[in-house]
């Protein structure tokens, strides 16, 4: 800021309504935020969200008589962070200036962007299942959520036939634009190869050879492949260095489906073997990303397996639905909504 800008602006101590929103990861909300000071050309304020400095925001004020010359009036500013004052005061949260963009093509830039990621984000989800199909003597539950505009998270449920269910969760490596287009190019491949007379093992062997002719070397995917036969409660599957699902039983005990192979995309030779379970009446089935057990707090603890575990314990008998929203509301107490991977849960239950 110029020492004319400076004179300029004018400054005012006072707490008014605000919202903020990360223009690089918008999924990220502040579980608090208090308006401190307020000028013209920027604000001060205190919040629990991690930001850093040159980070760009979008704050939204509900802005009083006193500043605007107007009754109350929400606008939005575009900002970049100037400077963070970590831990400035009580609960963690810090201090955070942001001074605002007032320059006509950085603005006209920003929504573009704003735009383009909005549509990013609208076919990402277009590519996900938008209703989850239901299958007889079963009930599924599934959720989706990126840490940044879109993200690598895969799952999917495809009915083959009235007796024949496929189920699949998969975590392509990164963040992000680039992880979001493997894992569409990932999808479109499981959903041409997948059929009943394809055996999860050689489904994994397919996409593994496609996988390694078109990644880079530092890119992989983790998969879980698995094909239910409805009526005789057969699930046979394949883990490619997945996250072991937990097949959770009404006793409490649980076993988790291991057998498979190693990630998708490194190896060409790489070669994967099939498990078999039994499901009984009452089982509860959960997939899940490792955004769920890496989820961290502020004190860069993990929410870890044996919460998850603990968790599942618990609520055992719960619809699927009712253990999605435990899972996303614990994590969400744990980490306090700051999401710093993808989390994706499908769950199913046996009737």
């Amino acid at each position: 800021m110029s020492a004319s800008e400076r004179r300029t602006a004018h400054r005012f101590i006072l707490s008014v309504p605000l919202q903020l929103q990360l223009i690089q990861a918008p999924s990220l909300a502040a579980r608090e935020l208090k308006t401190m000071n307020i000028s013209t050309r920027g604000v001060y304020f205190a919040t629990d969200l991690p930001l850093c400095q040159g980070q760009l925001v979008q704050v939204l004020l509900q802005m009083p008589k006193e500043i605007s010359g107007n009754v109350v009036n929400e606008r939005r500013f575009t900002g970049r962070v100037a400077h963070v004052d970590s831990n400035e005061f009580a609960n963690g949260m810090s201090g955070v200036g942001v001074q605002f963009l007032r320059y006509g093509e950085i603005a006209v830039q920003l929504h573009e962007q704003e735009q383009e990621n909005s549509e990013a984000r609208s076919i990402q989800q277009g590519l996900l299942p938008k209703a989850i199909p239901q299958f007889p003597g079963y009930e599924i539950a599934s959720a989706w959520q990126s840490a940044r505009v879109v993200g690598g998270d895969y799952f999917d449920v495809l009915p083959f036939d009235s007796n024949a269910l496929g189920l699949c969760i998969a975590d392509v490596a990164g963040k992000g634009f680039s992880a979001a287009l493997l894992m569409s190019n990932l999808q479109a491949a499981v959903r041409g190869l997948a059929a009943p007379s394809l055996p999860p093992n050689e489904l994994c062997l397919r996409l593994n050879a496609l996988l390694h002719r078109n990644m880079e070397g530092d890119r992989f995917v983790t998969f879980f492949y698995a094909q239910l036969d409805g009526p005789a409660r057969r699930l046979s599957y394949a883990n490619a260095g997945h996250s072991p699902p937990i097949v959770l039983h009404r006793d409490g005990s649980h076993h988790r489906l291991k057998e498979g192979g190693g990630v998708l995309g490194v190896f060409s030779d790489q070669t994967f073997a099939s498990g078999i379970i039994r499901l009984q009446p009452g089982d509860r089935l959960i997939l899940f990303t490792d955004g769920v057990t890496e989820a961290g707090n502020p004190g860069k603890e993990e929410f870890g397996e044996q919460r998850l575990l603990e968790l599942l314990e618990a609520h055992r008998s719960s619809t699927p639905a009712e253990i999605k929203n435990r899972i996303l509301g614990a994590l969400a107490d744990f980490n306090r909504s700051n999401w710093h991977d993808d989390v994706t849960l499908l769950i199913l239950a046996v009737s």
